[in-house]
């Protein structure tokens, strides 16, 4: 990697003599401009912006432009953004001799992010992620395999991956199935706040004290057909529910 300094005193040298500024497209390809090294620095120096077309992210893998996009269109225009070099990611090409290269975030001219380009969702993707890691006291395993998580813990990290998705559904099979007591109530806990805040979860679950605590209506299930549905303490009283779940 480069830092200014780094790049300054290498274009002073005559080592580097070209910066590709570029940001990622909706097809995944790298798209931007070639600067002159010394004019770039200038650039950086005043705070100028990298001018670029919003026309950019719109193009298919032919370069044609597609239709349907709300921010750039025929119908609606093609106007300029700005490219804002993010400096962490700043290093020299191998295969360019005498050249660097820095990504970008894009911004609309008044500053805002364009939302919609692949490095504004990956970043609110990463946002979110790390919420919920927060929110299910995981942030300490941020960058841990799951391999080598214990098995309440994958079974939190399958719930989180689910809610990445903010799903209106959240559809659960034996959450509590294999998991260590001490995260049993954990799970519990979670699926109780989520459900508060409006979200239905629909659960396969055989720890019956747990479906208690947590579901309202409860479908019994036996042999492929339901036989019964309610409320647990009436599910109770069902001579052919307690025959095929509650006895032995």
């Amino acid at each position: 990697m480069l830092t200014l300094e780094e790049l300054s005193n290498a274009v002073g040298a005559g080592d580097i003599d070209t910066v590709v500024v570029a940001f990622t497209d909706m097809q995944g390809r790298l798209m931007g401009k070639r600067m002159e090294a010394h004019f770039f620095l200038e650039e950086m120096e005043h705070k100028n912006p990298i001018e670029g077309c919003n026309y950019l992210l719109a193009l298919e893998m032919e370069m044609d432009p597609v239709p349907g996009y709300e921010i750039a269109s025929w119908e609606r225009g093609y106007g300029d953004f700005s490219m804002v070099p993010d400096f962490s990611t700043m290093r020299r090409i191998p295969w360019l001799e005498g050249t660097a290269l820095v990504l970008c975030d894009v911004a609309w001219n008044d500053g805002t992010p364009v939302r919609p380009s692949p490095r504004q969702v990956l970043k609110a993707q990463v946002e979110r992620a790390r919420a919920l890691l927060d929110r299910f006291r995981m942030s300490a395993k941020e960058s841990d395999y799951a391999s080598s998580l214990s098995g309440g813990q994958k079974r939190l990290v399958e719930i989180m991956r689910a809610l990445m998705l903010q799903p209106r559904l959240l559809l659960l099979d034996e959450p509590m199935s294999g998991v260590h007591p001490s995260i049993v109530g954990e799970i519990a806990d979670y699926c109780e706040a989520l459900r508060d805040e409006g979200l239905t979860i629909l659960m396969v679950e055989h720890e019956l004290h747990m479906i208690e605590r947590m579901a309202n209506p409860v479908v019994v299930m036996a042999q492929g057909s339901v036989i019964g549905q309610g409320t647990m303490a009436a599910l109770r009283q069902q001579r052919e529910i307690v025959d095929a779940y509650l006895v032995g």
